[in-house]
């Protein structure tokens, strides 16, 4: 069966390649001159790997994501790496990337919004971990 499809963003590019597995010669039609759709990135010269344009993305622990990129083969193009990210407060920057970095942080102020912080990001944390394969 020939299958038209619109839009070469994840959920196009997916349905495509299901389609094709199951033997349907299928034809994505894109709009812009690339594909990714929403989940599509830039990378200036100068930089190691590409940010997304809009806030759309995988985590280690999204497996359907991970086990189409495995399917096709490309897991090797696939980096997980480790966030730089800063808070700027009072005109200058502070690292915000661990728990004690932000405890540092004196934007929360003292006392118990520091304690809600660390108990919000020790769940979360403990929760990624339970989610990751």
């Amino acid at each position: 069966m020939k299958i038209a499809i619109l839009g070469a963003g994840y959920g196009g590019m997916s349905a495509a390649w299901d389609l094709k597995k199951a033997g349907h010669d299928v034809t994505i039609f894109e709009s812009a001159g690339y594909a990714g759709g929403l989940a599509s990135g830039f990378k200036e010269p100068h930089w190691n790997w590409s940010v997304e344009k809009f806030y759309h993305h995988w985590f280690q622990s999204d497996s359907e994501m991970l086990g189409i990129i495995r399917e096709l083969g490309l897991e090797d193009k696939v980096i997980f790496p480790r966030p730089l990210t800063v808070m700027l407060h009072k005109n200058k920057w502070y690292p915000f990337d661990s728990i004690l970095n932000a405890l540092r942080f004196p934007g929360l102020g003292f006392g118990l919004n520091k304690i809600r912080f660390g108990f919000v990001r020790i769940v979360f944390t403990h929760h990624q971990e339970l989610a990751s394969p």
